[in-house]
């Protein structure tokens, strides 16, 4: 299995190493489950989106297969939140981390008892790097959710819980209606426990205009004492579909492309940082 470069050509390895860039040895885990030369292949991947992302501000990938798409894409993700735990280490309000999907985060959503797989839809689960993008976040999502202060939370905001999501879909039978049913509640609890987890920082928040188009997460975090946005739209790794629109921008909130994306997703972040970010 490969998977393919977002730009024309491999940029040289010195272009790497630009100091804006995020950390990428998270991707050189041990115990990852990917072999050497495929997890190389998915470096550069990350490597030339994030890149992207730098040169452009707004990168939109139209109808990309999920098997390519998604690891380039969530690995980026991983790797600037990654680096947000350093900003956060130096100063706890200079983060503020909202995921707006319809279920509660999938990195949440999780314990011992609970497998990597079972997150994931069933046309996914046999997709390494689909796999390898899920098992990389949880142990840095819940990372940021200790860092993350009480004044600005690790914000979970959800239309809906799992087990309602997989009830209001069709079966082809009771008996797989009622399996699905009963891992979606295993899910939500776990999701439960993490939230009651003395040691994070959650607040989640029920809003009901979080729409496929606005699923996704957003950060802004302040750098040089300026605040910018950085975000991805993407689809849950449950809903993961043969193709999909994906969406990754790294953007100053006061530039015109930072409040033009302020204005299509405040209406999805809570409202106290609503009021500090839009219409400013």
């Amino acid at each position: 299995m490969t998977f393919p470069i977002f730009s024309s050509s491999v940029p040289s390895k010195s272009s790497f190493e630009h100091s804006d860039l995020p950390d990428f040895d998270i991707l050189t885990s041990p115990q990852s489950l990917l072999c050497t030369k495929v997890k190389t292949e998915i470096q550069y991947g990350v490597y030339s989106l994030l890149l992207e992302v730098k040169t452009k501000g707004v990168v939109t990938q139209k109808n990309q297969p999920n098997s390519s798409a998604r690891p380039n894409f969530v690995i980026a993700q991983a790797c600037m939140e990654f680096n947000l735990l350093q900003l956060l280490t130096d100063d706890p309000n200079s983060v503020i981390c909202i995921v707006h999907t319809d279920t509660p985060t999938t990195p949440l959503c999780s314990d011992d008892d609970i497998g990597i797989e079972s997150l994931i839809s069933q046309q996914a689960q046999h997709d390494k790097g689909t796999l390898f993008s899920v098992e990389l976040r949880k142990p840095i999502v819940h990372e940021l959710c200790k860092k993350c202060s009480t004044t600005y939370p690790y914000y979970v905001v959800c239309k809906q819980s799992r087990q309602s999501a997989a009830e209001s879909k069709t079966y082809s039978s009771e008996a797989e209606k009622r399996q699905h049913i009963e891992k979606a509640k295993a899910q939500d609890a776990a999701f439960d426990k993490n939230e009651k987890n003395e040691n994070f920082h959650i607040q989640k928040l029920t809003n009901s205009n979080v729409t496929s188009e606005l699923s996704g997460a957003s950060y802004l975090y302040k750098k040089n004492s300026q605040w910018r946005y950085f975000g991805i739209s993407a689809q849950q790794a449950k809903d993961a579909d043969d193709a999909m629109d994906w969406k990754m921008w790294d953007v100053a909130v006061c530039s015109k492309e930072g409040k033009d994306l302020i204005s299509t997703y405040n209406q999805v972040w809570p409202e106290a940082i609503r009021n500090m970010f839009f219409n400013k």
